[in-house]
């Protein structure tokens, strides 16, 4: 599990500060050596939680892979994309692809040129990332890592690709890129999309 210095910071500004409690009283409260010790207990916590609620899971690869991703990406992020709007489905197999959908009514709207209404209503929808087994005959694992990151990234960023992109609000596939670069992932030279 890794924790970064940026995370340790992001608790402090987010949970500390606010309520004006010192690194040592709080680490004496909660019985921690560490401030990362804490951190990083919840986040594993949050993870396990969250793949626990995944019952579509039933790979062990595609979970692995999963989890690998969640353990990199920065806590306070995490806590936005895993919640029980954002559901993993296992659907067969193909190359190194998953692929993030909405709610079909948004997609709806959406294709009725009803933007605004379309955006408004996936606010407090499901967002369902569908994940293929990875063909690592044609693929390597990082790719794998990667798509999942770039799904992911997203889900973070609120894309709705039908929308965002009838809206003209930039590249989404970029920018979910970035973030998942950000977060660690390395695009690799033969990751499938441009």
């Amino acid at each position: 599990m890794q924790i970064t210095e940026e995370e340790i910071e992001q608790f402090k500004r987010k949970v500390l500060r606010p309520i004006n409690v010192s690194d040592e009283q709080f680490r004496e409260f909660h019985n921690v050596k560490s401030l990362k010790d804490y951190v990083m207990s919840k986040k594993q916590g949050l993870i396990e939680m969250y793949l626990l609620d995944q019952v579509s899971l039933r790979n062990p690869d595609i979970a692995r892979l999963v989890y690998e991703v969640l353990e990199k990406i920065p806590l306070y992020d995490l806590e936005e994309i895993i919640d029980p709007f954002t559901e993993l489905k296992e659907v067969g197999s193909s190359e190194c692809y998953a692929f993030m959908t909405t709610n079909p009514f948004a997609e709806k709207l959406a294709s009725e040129r009803k933007y605004k209404e379309a955006y408004e209503w996936t606010k407090t929808t499901r967002w369902t990332i569908l994940l293929y087994q990875p063909d690592f005959k044609n693929h390597s694992k990082e790719c794998a890592l990667f798509t999942i990151a770039h799904e992911l990234a997203h889900r973070h960023l609120k894309h709705i690709p039908t929308i965002l992109s009838a809206l003209k609000e930039g590249d989404t596939e970029l920018d979910a890129d970035a973030l998942a670069e950000k977060w660690g992932f390395k695009k690799p030279k033969n990751w499938p999309r441009k």
